[in-house]
């Protein structure tokens, strides 16, 4: 997206996208979100990698953001990877395969989850309920917590992804 494009402008003015019980209004239109700039299976996107060598025990070699291709192999939910790291994915050799790619990476968030700890970063559990429209129109609430194996993994990955951003910026004196 170019600076000063409409598209910026449009971004600059909601600043975020918006999620209520029976819509949503995004940041920037559907056309874009959730096409171009969306993350779907089989499809090639453009991206900015955040790539870091980490061992095992959470410590960290070397970080690198770079511009990339990415293809997007498949979309996992939660309950997938929850039940892929609970059972090994036994039911085919491909999900086998994913649940050893998994477990090494939840391995290594949990790694460096302990060294965040260790370092002061508190731990908040909490469960989240967030109201849902069915077809008749009627609300109820749903709940789900956020200390899971897939969504903890998420998580950790993403706050390595943050730090790694503002190590960045700071190194390179961007104001963020």
């Amino acid at each position: 997206i170019k600076s000063d494009s409409i598209l910026d402008e449009e971004a600059k003015h909601r600043a975020t996208s918006l999620y209520f019980p029976d819509a949503k209004i995004p940041m920037f239109p559907a056309s874009f979100s959730e096409d171009v700039a969306s993350l779907w299976e089989g499809k090639t996107r453009l991206a900015v990698s955040f790539l870091v060598e980490v061992s095992r025990d959470g410590v960290i070699f070397s970080r690198r953001i770079v511009p990339s291709i990415i293809r997007v192999a498949r979309k996992l939910s939660y309950d997938f990877v929850d039940n892929l790291l609970e059972n090994g994915g036994a039911d085919s050799h491909e999900n086998r395969m994913l649940a050893a790619m998994l477990g090494d990476a939840w391995l290594v968030a949990s790694s460096l989850e302990k060294v965040r700890l260790a370092r002061g970063a508190i731990f908040i559990s909490r469960r989240e309920v967030f109201p849902v429209v069915d077809d008749n129109g009627h609300i109820r609430l749903e709940e789900w917590q956020d200390d899971t194996p897939a969504r903890k993994l998420v998580s950790e990955l993403m706050v390595l992804a943050n730090e790694t951003g503002a190590l960045y910026a700071m190194d390179k004196g961007i104001p963020l």
